[in-house]
């Protein structure tokens, strides 16, 4: 909630914590915007001139390497897959590639000052991020001292002012939580509670099992929710993970791996291919002209806005494509949320009834009565909770979180259909323009429970209160509308413990 004093957001310290309570300056949002522009140009330039130094086919190589390798060690060994890495280190293999050389550029073959480029690029990346959250009102800047913003220079940027999370980004964050998607002491604490049972699961070889689709996402569901939502959480991390000309090209994801798998996986460094012989092979694989598997899949220096998994290297006689294949089994993993699309939502609908279930059982552990799935001829109710004369007319909402979520204009979708629902409207897009449905409102829910108990079945009950509550298994973004409270899963936990 925001300070009841000042009514501004409270922003992330140690804790949450009113900035002008404790006495600082909270810029505007331009003036924030300026700042930070200084603070990415400052690394840019810095990352830049370092790129430079060095021969373009080198650096894709040692960094496409370096990608596969993390990969491959989630694979064998019960460990965290570090997101943020794979997603800085294809971003960086995109930049790289747009970034014109020295003529006396040299190969790149020192290993600490691959480290140092990683370094600064990740710098970048962070910086890029932050300034993302800023412009979605997810983060500010505040002032450490006094300021003239006409005057100051990128390091000042960096010296004078503090870049802090505000409450609504520490609430998502607790809703990244839901997807696996943790900071890393709370990831590998969690791996260790597990590491025993999953050991002893990677000893017994199980058989290999062929799986259809459908069966795929329902055993991984978990494991491409992470990936789907921690790859295209935000507008930076799409320019590097935007999948979708992979629908041209691919009917089932398990196609690509078919293609992956022609080339043996060398132990010591990424594998590869004459860049013919891959398209002789992918032009088989999936029946399409050469020249449009060339657009979709091979990055290259006139290709470089696509998805960097296929890496052309070129240098004198040279001329392979990069192939990484656990890094491979990633991206197969992924595009079942994306060319698989209607079974993957069939399979989250499944799981929303699941929601509702685990809903109910709250309420019931903490001592109410729960009606679930009330129906009548003009209107449903998801559930009535009775107790201690207070009664409850609930609205569970499945929403998961959605791609672009840290996107201001997705945070205000979800807003208005939370919204709709109390309103009795039901949004959706009809040739391209927003259309809004009349449904029966939660507000005329309420309405109706409060002067029908013995049709709902609560005319032994004495109550005093109906209120209705509005609980979703995410951050909803929104607390309260027309005297309707809102919850995640987790907030309503904490709501009813504290209830007398």
């Amino acid at each position: 909630m925001p300070c009841e004093k000042c009514g501004i957001k409270l922003l992330l310290w140690e804790s949450l914590k009113c900035p002008a309570c404790e006495g600082h300056t909270v810029l505007n949002l331009e003036e924030a915007k300026i700042v930070s522009k200084k603070r990415i140009e400052y690394f840019n330039d810095l990352w830049e001139f370092e790129i430079r130094k060095y021969d373009r086919y080198s650096i894709l190589a040692h960094f496409t390497w370096n990608r596969e390798k993390i990969c491959r060690k989630f694979f064998q060994t019960y460990s965290t897959l570090d997101l943020g890495e794979i997603f800085s280190t294809t971003l960086f293999l995109k930049r790289v590639m747009k970034i014109k050389q020295n003529d006396n550029a040299i190969i790149l073959r020192d290993e600490e000052k691959a480290t140092k480029l990683s370094k600064i690029y990740k710098d970048v990346v962070k910086i890029e991020t932050d300034n993302n959250l800023l412009k979605n009102e997810l983060a500010s800047i505040v002032a450490k001292k006094n300021y003239e913003l006409s005057n100051i220079s990128g390091k000042e940027s960096f010296e004078n002012f503090h870049f802090l999370h505000n409450e609504d980004y520490v609430k998502l964050m607790k809703s990244y939580e839901n997807y696996n998607l943790l900071d890393p002491r709370e990831a590998e604490q969690k791996i260790e509670e597990y590491r025993k049972e999953a050991e002893r699961l990677m000893n017994e070889n199980p058989e290999k099992v062929e799986y259809t689709t459908e069966q795929f996402i329902e055993k991984n569901y978990d494991t491409i929710c992470t990936l789907y939502i921690g790859l295209i959480r935000n507008r930076i991390f799409k320019e590097a993970f935007d999948l979708t000309t992979y629908g041209k090209l691919l009917e089932n994801p398990r196609q690509l791996i078919t293609l992956v798998n022609q080339y043996i996986a060398a132990e010591r460094g990424i594998s590869g291919g004459p860049t013919n012989e891959f398209l002789m092979k992918a032009k088989k694989a999936f029946s399409l002209p050469i020249g449009k598997i060339k657009e979709i899949l091979i990055f290259e220096e006139e290709n470089s806005e696509i998805f960097p998994l296929f890496i052309r290297t070129m240098k004198s006689e040279i001329d392979y494509v990069l192939i990484s294949h656990r890094f491979s089994f990633i991206v197969y993993v992924l595009l079942h949320a994306i060319i698989s699309k209607d079974l993957f939502e069939k399979e989250q609908s499944k799981r929303g009834s699941e929601f509702e279930k685990q809903v109910q059982q709250l309420f019931e552990n903490n001592g109410f009565i729960y009606k679930p799935n009330i129906k009548t001829k003009y209107l449903e109710i998801d559930g009535i909770a009775i107790k201690n004369s207070k009664c409850y007319i609930i609205e569970v909402k499945k929403y998961r979180l959605p791609t672009l979520v840290e996107e201001k204009n997705r945070r205000e979708n979800t807003i208005r259909d939370l919204k709709g629902i109390v309103d009795g409207k039901k949004f959706s897009f009809k040739d391209g323009k927003l259309v809004g449905k009349k449904i029966p409102s939660l507000q005329e829910k309420i309405v109706f429970v409060t002067h029908n108990l013995s049709k709902v079945e609560l005319e032994q009950h004495d109550i005093e209160l109906f209120k209705g509550l509005i609980i979703t298994i995410d951050y909803p973004w929104i607390s309260e509308y027309k005297g309707i409270n809102f919850f995640s899963f987790n907030e309503i936990k904490e709501f009813l413990e504290n209830q007398v």
